[in-house]
């Protein structure tokens, strides 16, 4: 039987009212069929209730089904529902209009923008466009019609202004909806807050772009904002630039003596000195950028100046980063040297000009350091021949193109030749001959005077075996050779395997070096003296003076520069120091040499003096190694007494 019953509770089907006679007559029949015994009279009503049964079945099928499907639309809309709520960000549909009319909002509408979803609904309060950043609509617009136009979803990260007033990030992804006919009706997307993923990123990037300890922008921030000016420079060519490559002098003096400590104090001040001067000072204005490239080295880019105006600025900086710092208990002060590169059309890029203004920085140091020098085409002309150079040079000793010549260094007193002084002569296979003062501070700069100093003192030692005793070489030494412990014992090695007393080999190491980095080599010069060498300060009158510390000096004796005898005989204070340094010297044991005599009245001058020793074309320019032993064996007419001596 069919239970008509039916619990609207219990999910079963109920039989339609309009059925129930049609049920009632088929029963009836059934009921009599069986009185009568007459089966043939069962199969209309059997027939009739089966189908009543089929349907019925079919019919609780169909609503449970229904009921099952409704059942699981209300979950997905739920669950739906549930995500959106949770999710950190919010949904939305709406209209492609010039407002964003939203047509849907997601609940997370509140926490994004401080507005409720009924506030922005059909922009029943406002409409979410005018809390976008007004410098962000025209990227976003721009962005959202190039994807519609290439039915292609859409990614954006903007500015929005909440409820609060805050600013947040946001980013958004979203997509157009199309119509059957190709016609956008709505985008739908996710906006959701990276405001604290933008600042991380924004910190990196700065991070990235600045300087640790001067928080001033670093060589990858400089070179790019250089390098978009040297792009602006080739497409508008009356743009004028100029770069400045700042280096202060003897900042590793003052991180060596005072500790890097102090010396990264002096950075920052200088950082300091230098951000006040292009923001309030002089170059308020001025500069597109300035910041620290790297160690003691500062670059700053000017622009709209022409060159007369950059450097009386560039003058102005010099004036403010040279005034004295007190730190920690220290009055401390280095001048700063300037290489400025004006723009050139045949600039490249950033780094060809920086690349000029670092060579005019170069010939600023070599000038005396605390000036600026412009750079010039030359400039680049002699540092490309300096490289070819010094490319040759690391080869010339293979060559065998190195030579040592030697000048005579006479006794005055008696014309007596007591020895030579080694000259290093270069006989380049394309240049010819090439003097030693145009390449030896190749050689220096580049470490190369390591090698050709061990070549030349073994040669020169092998001569002095040659010439015999009594006489003595000189030869010239640079401070990366006396810094280099190594050197020193590689040299006194030298001196015993070949057995030549020590006392015979004098090296010249020039005032201006000597000077300069005196607490720096004096160990090392002891243990050169210590090892029996002879130390000779070359050079006097050049550099700085050095007759205050001539007693701290551990020097046997002081060679008089050629331009100092070359004034002398006309210039009688010019006499009259050189006569108070021989007079000075020989009280603290010291000899005198005069380099560069060229006449006999420069000789008479020398004795009237009592300078010790001389040497000169006066009496003999220098000669090969071949030359020498005929030359000591030969009489020496040079020297006589002048018949009337020059006194001051």
């Amino acid at each position: 039987m069919i239970d008509a019953k039916a619990s609207g509770s219990s999910g079963e089907a109920k039989l339609p009212c309009k059925f129930w006679p049609v049920v009632g007559i088929l029963v009836a029949t059934v009921v009599i069929g069986l009185l009568t015994f007459d089966h043939s009279a069962l199969i209309l009503p059997f027939c009739g209730l089966g189908l009543l049964a089929l349907w019925n079945c079919l019919s609780v099928f169909s609503i449970t089904d229904r009921r099952q499907n409704a059942q699981a639309l209300w979950e997905s809309q739920r669950l739906l529902s549930s995500m959106l709520s949770n999710l950190p960000g919010m949904a939305y549909r709406c209209r492609n209009d010039a407002n964003w009319t939203m047509e849907l909002v997601s609940d997370g509408c509140l926490d994004l923008t401080g507005y409720t979803p009924q506030e922005l609904k059909h922009n029943s309060r406002l409409s979410y466009a005018s809390l976008i950043h007004p410098d962000d609509h025209q990227q976003i617009r721009d962005k959202v019609q190039k994807a519609l136009t290439a039915h292609q979803p859409f990614q954006l990260t903007y500015r929005i202004q909440t409820a609060d007033g805050s600013l947040k990030w946001v980013w958004e992804q979203g997509q157009g909806i199309f119509s059957p006919a190709d016609e956008i009706e709505a985008l739908e997307g996710f906006i959701t807050d990276v405001t604290a993923r933008q600042r991380f990123e924004e910190q990196l990037e700065y991070q990235v772009g600045h300087d640790a300890l001067t928080n001033l922008p670093n060589r990858v921030l400089c070179l790019q904002r250089l390098s978009q000016v040297v792009e602006k420079s080739a497409q508008v060519a009356s743009h004028s630039y100029a770069t400045l490559f700042l280096d202060f002098d003897r900042f590793k003096l003052i991180n060596d003596s005072l500790g890097h400590d102090v010396g990264d104090l002096f950075l920052v001040t200088m950082a300091r000195r230098l951000e006040l001067f292009f923001t309030t000072g002089p170059g308020a204005g001025l500069a597109t950028v300035f910041g620290r490239l790297g160690g003691d080295e500062f670059m700053v880019l000017l622009e709209g100046l022409d060159l007369p105006a950059v450097t009386a600025l560039v003058q102005q900086l010099e004036e403010s980063l040279s005034l004295p710092v007190f730190m920690d208990g220290h009055e401390v002060a280095a001048s700063v040297s300037v290489g400025i590169a004006p723009g050139d059309p045949r600039h490249g890029s950033a780094q060809d000009v920086l690349r000029d203004a670092d060579i005019a920085l170069y010939h600023a140091k070599e000038r005396g350091r605390g000036c600026h020098v412009v750079f010039d085409r030359q400039m680049h002309q002699e540092i490309l021949a300096n490289l070819e150079l010094e490319n040759d040079l690391r080869h010339a000793l293979k060559r065998d193109e190195l030579e040592l010549w030697y000048q005579p260094v006479v006794d005055l007193a008696d014309g007596r030749l007591t020895g030579f002084e080694a000259v290093l002569q270069w006989h380049h296979r394309r240049h010819g001959l090439i003097p030693h003062d145009c390449f030896l501070p190749v050689a220096e700069d580049t470490g190369l005077i390591l090698p050709i100093g061990r070549w030349a003192i073994a040669q020169a030692s092998r001569a002095l075996q040659e010439w015999g005793p009594g006489l003595t070489v000189s030869m010239d030494l640079f401070r990366r050779q006396i810094l280099q412990p190594q050197w020193i014992r590689d040299l006194a090695a030298t001196v015993r395997t070949l057995g030549i007393e020590p006392g015979r080999l004098r090296l010249e190491l020039s005032e201006s070096v000597l000077m300069e980095h005196l607490d720096e080599l004096l160990p090392h010069l002891r243990q050169l003296r210590q090892n029996g060498i002879k130390l000779v300060m070359d050079g006097f009158g050049r550099g700085q003076s050095s007759l205050v510390r001539l007693d701290q000096l551990p020097i046997d004796a002081l060679k008089i520069d050629r331009d100092f005898v070359g004034k002398m005989v006309k210039n009688r204070s010019l006499a009259a120091v050189i006569d108070a340094t021989i007079r000075l010297a020989h009280n603290l044991d010291i000899r005198i040499i005069a380099d560069g005599v060229e006449n006999e009245g420069q000789m008479a001058q020398l004795l009237a003096l009592d300078c010790d020793l001389a040497q000169g074309p006066y009496f003999s320019c220098p000669l090969s190694a071949a030359q020498i032993v005929p030359f000591i064996h030969q009489p020496k007419t040079w020297f006589r007494q002048p018949a009337a001596m020059v006194m001051i």
